[in-house]
């Protein structure tokens, strides 16, 4: 009982700890209310991602960049940057702006113009990038502009597996994230997924790490998501047993090596989790990360490539926020109407479409998501 209260306060700690007075506000309404909350968010949140780019140099197992219909159809966009102008004004009390998503943001080629002007707007600014385009110059470019921390996504330490996901050469990586300690005095957060395939080797990951100036964190993320294991044929972890060993393996790790690391934050997803149709309200469309697609589109969280709730270049931010099509969603999620997609990613139970009451599936565009 006792480690269950701290549990849960860790994970509120967790989803509050760097949010603003109003976005906890809100959190705590629907914890109260439930579905009798209001639809309405009366803060500007606080973590906003932009997607500046879907053009990729990958094409990793993950993701849609690997599906050649996908690439057809959305794989060749760019935000224009009048448009990312306008907005960027408008997310004025924003705290932190993350550019990423589907797309590599050092192929857009106003990049460093983005960074200088968000930095006029909102504290700090961080991009995620595959690793490969890090060159002396790009290290300069960056600090230059402002940016303030720098993501790196990769599979393993393992060049078998940096190849067999990504298609990737890890020894080029290493190098650009040498060159990019030597040049600049941004940090890096390295992110990567855990699966049961990999596991083995990621307990490597500290000490790999440790070879680098730049390296200063490590984001685990646990592999999650049934479409996810069809395409990449990559397991989440069985055992809870092996995977508190791991975290206590990657914790020594990290502590000794003086890298720091969110491993005791992660919830464990079971093998058989998303069959099992948990219920409860997504808190991500109220007072979590809030996405903006290359097409202006507002998506529901960050694990959506795309889904239409309102378009910030025909509504304004604050328009497209609070618009219908995002109260609709936020409506459906305090009653616990979820779509294929919450499901398969959250273990959310699946609405029936059949049922009275509009579906959220309704305002999803398919095989668009991540």
């Amino acid at each position: 009982m006792i480690s269950r209260f701290f549990f849960h306060l860790l994970g509120l700690w967790r989803r509050t700890h760097t949010r603003k007075f109003l976005e906890v506000l809100k959190y705590l309404e629907i914890k109260l209310l439930k579905k009798h909350a209001s639809t309405y968010c009366y803060h500007t949140p606080s973590h906003v991602l932009i997607e500046l780019t879907t053009r990729c140099n990958l094409r990793c197992k993950w993701c849609n960049q690997a599906n050649p219909e996908w690439q057809k159809k959305y794989g060749h966009k760019d935000m224009a940057f009048a448009d990312f102008e306008r907005i960027i004004v408008q997310l004025k009390g924003a705290n932190r702006l993350l550019l990423y998503n589907i797309g590599e943001p050092l192929l857009y080629k106003r990049i460093f113009d983005a960074i200088k002007l968000a930095k006029q707007y909102i504290p700090e600014v961080r991009l995620t990038s595959n690793g490969l385009l890090l060159t002396a110059d790009v290290a300069k470019k960056l600090q230059q502009a402002g940016l303030d921390m720098l993501h790196i996504s990769i599979d393993s330490p393992d060049p078998v597996y940096m190849q067999k996901i990504r298609g990737a050469d890890l020894k080029k990586i290493e190098e650009n994230i040498r060159i990019f300690g030597e040049t600049c005095d941004i940090p890096i957060e390295i992110w990567v997924v855990v699966s049961e395939e990999t596991l083995e080797t990621l307990k490597q990951l500290p000490a790999w790490a440790s070879q680098f100036k730049a390296i200063k964190r490590i984001r685990f993320q646990l592999q999650k998501g049934m479409h996810s294991v069809e395409i990449t044929g990559f397991n989440p972890l069985a055992s809870l047993e092996v995977y508190q060993a791991f975290q206590r393996h990657i914790d020594r790790e990290c502590k000794q090596l003086g890298i720091a690391s969110n491993i005791y934050e992660l919830p464990f997803y079971p093998r058989g989790y998303h069959q099992r149709q948990a219920k409860g309200i997504c808190q991500a469309p109220f007072t979590q990360l809030v996405s903006i697609s290359v097409r202006g589109q507002i998506n529901p969280c960050c694990t959506y490539g795309t889904c239409d709730l309102g378009n910030v270049f025909e509504l304004g931010f604050k328009g497209a926020w609070n618009g219908d099509q995002m109260r609709a969603w936020r409506n459906d999620m305090l009653h616990q109407r979820y779509c294929e997609y919450c499901s398969n990613w959250c273990g959310y139970k699946q609405h029936d479409t059949s049922a009275k009451g509009k579906s959220v599936q309704t305002v999803i565009m398919p095989n668009q998501g991540r």
